[in-house]
Formats: structure tokens, sequence, C-alpha cells
């Protein structure tokens, strides 16, 4: 006889085996209106049936059936309450509220099978419609839904039959709500809310794209439509609603920093546009300035040559004795009535030249001697320049 502790051993071993050779998977139902009961057993209530084909997700085990979890939720009921006694509380057509602890779950609206599961006071549930003392459920999360094995098949491709099952579970549950009067109301306000969703989340996004733009390319007239629709129509103390308060706020501050950086832009263009002006006018007046060189270079005064070639010019004029220069009387160049130089000359009779104007061509250096005013010439070649 077998050891009872090694036949224990061998038992979770082979429940262990089990259990890691099934796992969660998604599987296949083979037969056509397949029972969906509410337990391991044929004893329990039928909550549905299941068409060939369909995808269900197995999460668990018991001997040949699998706890599966159905693509939608099945339609499940509750006791609502007992006279004055409420089990369940609406605070809006479609939403629930438990009341009480331990509200058993159902397969049927009667107590003739066993519970399916149980809820807790605070717990919400969709109330797809209701009778005088049943109401039917949206089967909530948890709730125990069992298929005999030998009615599924493990599937090869395990992700394309999560994506299966996702998008039946949305088509599935949908149908449900639209199947009850109630839920009805909550689908049509999930969609209402949906839409609203969408619109904030399209508004923030705007939000992100324009605060990527420099602070002057930022469009914030349509976004602002945009959060006040957001602000309107989202619930009093929605996050969305105070988000977009938010937001709105934020353009403002956009819109006068915008304001005053294009008019600082525009201050700054006026000022360059007034420094090149002025640069312009200075380059015109040193433009002329220059002309007016080059003019006076190339007008020298009447009857004369071009400066540089005179050691010095002037008119010839009569001047007081001065001691040390021979030649007498004495004469001296002037300009403008002013004494430039005295005149001596072993070359030439000064007097011959008195009363013109002659440029000094050759002369020996300036000399300045004591007690004289202005320093002595003596010029060794003369061109008269007034004829």
């Amino acid at each position: 006889m077998r050891n009872p502790a090694t036949l224990w051993a061998t038992v979770l071993l082979m429940s262990a085996s089990l259990a890691a050779q099934d796992g969660v998977h998604y599987a296949m139902v083979t037969g056509d209106k397949v029972r969906v009961r509410g337990g391991p057993a044929d004893l329990h209530a039928v909550l549905g049936l299941m068409k060939k084909g369909t995808t269900v997700k197995v999460v668990g085990a018991d001997d040949d059936w699998r706890r599966v979890e159905i693509p939608g939720g099945l339609p499940v009921w509750v006791h609502s309450g007992k006279g004055d006694k409420k089990y369940l509380r609406e605070p809006s057509p479609g939403e629930g509220v438990v009341l009480v602890n331990d509200l058993m779950i159902r397969g049927a609206a009667n107590t003739d099978y066993p519970p399916i599961g149980r809820l807790s006071a605070g717990a919400r549930v969709v109330v797809l419609d209701k009778t005088e003392q049943w109401a039917r459920l949206l089967s909530p999360a948890g709730t125990k839904t069992w298929i005999h094995g030998a009615f599924l098949k493990r599937v090869d491709d395990q992700a394309a039959s999560e994506k299966t099952w996702a998008a039946d579970h949305v088509r599935s549950r949908r149908l449900i709500l639209e199947s009850g009067a109630l839920s009805r109301q909550l689908a049509a306000r999930d969609a209402e809310e949906k839409i609203r969703a969408d619109k904030a989340r399209g508004a923030f996004a705007s939000y992100d794209v324009e605060r990527a733009k420099p602070w002057d390319q930022r469009d914030t007239k349509l976004l602002r439509v945009s959060l006040a629709q957001v602000q309107s129509e989202a619930p009093a103390g929605h996050p969305d609603r105070i988000r977009a308060e938010s937001l709105i706020q934020t353009l403002d501050h956009w819109d006068r920093t915008s304001k005053e950086l294009v008019a600082a832009k525009s201050r700054f263009a006026e000022a360059e546009a007034e420094a090149q002006a002025a640069e312009t006018r200075y380059a015109g007046s040193l433009e002329e300035l220059r002309e007016a060189k080059k003019r006076m270079a190339a007008a020298p005064e009447k009857g004369a040559e071009p400066k540089s070639r005179y050691r010095a010019s002037g008119h010839v004029g009569r001047a007081l004795p001065i001691s040390g220069i021979g030649n007498s009387p004495f004469y001296a160049l002037t300009r403008g009535g002013k004494t430039i130089f005295y005149l001596e000359s072993h070359r030439y009779d000064l007097g011959d030249f008195e009363g013109k104007l002659i440029g000094v061509l050759v002369s020996d250096e300036p000399d300045r001697r004591p007690d004289v005013s202005a320093r002595v010439l003596r010029v060794k070649r003369i061109e008269i320049l007034d004829g």
C-alpha cells in the first residue's frame, strides 16, 4: 500500500502540473449553444449560451470544468431589497451602488440555484433593468462563469486571440447595455462622455502643439474656444474642467506676453531703421566732405599754381627796415595783410616784384633772426603768378 503522504504529494504535483499546463490562456468554443454556468457542475444556473467559434479567456480550472471570462460579460441578478430595506441604490438610470455586504449574485431571478458571487457594500454595478424585487446587472468583475472543458480548445495563436477577445468584449458589452431599458440611458451618457472626453483630449493636444511654437506664432484664438467648450461641458470638479480653466489663464499670459514681444520687436525695428538712416546720412555727409576737399584741392587761388609747387606764395610789399637784411629797401611776402616772411635775395631785385603775387619755387630754409617777428626767406627762384 502506498504511503498517504507520497500519494498526497503526487496529487499536489499533478495539480501543479495541470495548472502550469493550462494557466491563463485563450480558447475557442467548439460546440454550438454551449451552456455557460454559474459553477463547475450541472446543478448551477445557466447564465447564457455560447456560439461555436467564440473566443473566451480561461482563468482557472476545476476538474473537467474551466472558469472563463466571457467577452462583454453576461446578465446576472441580485435581490434589490425586502420591504423598506433596500439592497441597491441608483444614483442615475443604469448606475447602481450596493448598500449591504454579501449581496448574492445569481444566475436567475430566484434562489433555486447556488449564488455565483457576492458583492460588498459600496460596490458600483451596471443595472440593465429591474423587476419589483430583482435587478438584472451586467456581470461584475470576478463573477464566476464556467464552461465544461470538453467544449473548449486552446488556440495556437494566443496574441491574435487576445485581440479578438478584446474586440468582441467591446462589441458584446455594447449589445448587452442596449438590451436593458436602464442601461441604454447609461450607454447614451457613456457615448456623450466619450465625445466630451475626445474633445478635451483634442483641445489639450492642440495646447501642447501651440506651446511648442515661438511666442509670436501661437494661435490662441481657436485654442481658447476649444478650451472654453471643455470647461463648459465637463462637470464641476472634473479634472478636465480644472485643467481647461488653468490653461485658459495660461492663454491670457501668452496673449499679454505676445503683445509685449510684438511691441518690442516693432520698437527695435524702428530703432534699427533710424540707425540705418543715420548711418546713410553720415556716409552721405562724409562723401560730401571728401568731394569738397577734392574740389578745394583742385581749385587753388586765382592765378596760383597748386600750393605744393611753392615753398611760399603771396604778395610782395615794402617792409620796415630790418637789421641784418642786406638789401634796401626791405620787402616782405604777405597774405591777407599779414607778413609771412621777410625776403632777401642775391639774384633778384625784389622791387621789380612789388605789388605782385609770386610763388617761391626755390629758397634756403627759412631763417629766424633775433628781434624779427617773421622768419627771413632767402629766395633763389621766383615765379610771378598774376601776370
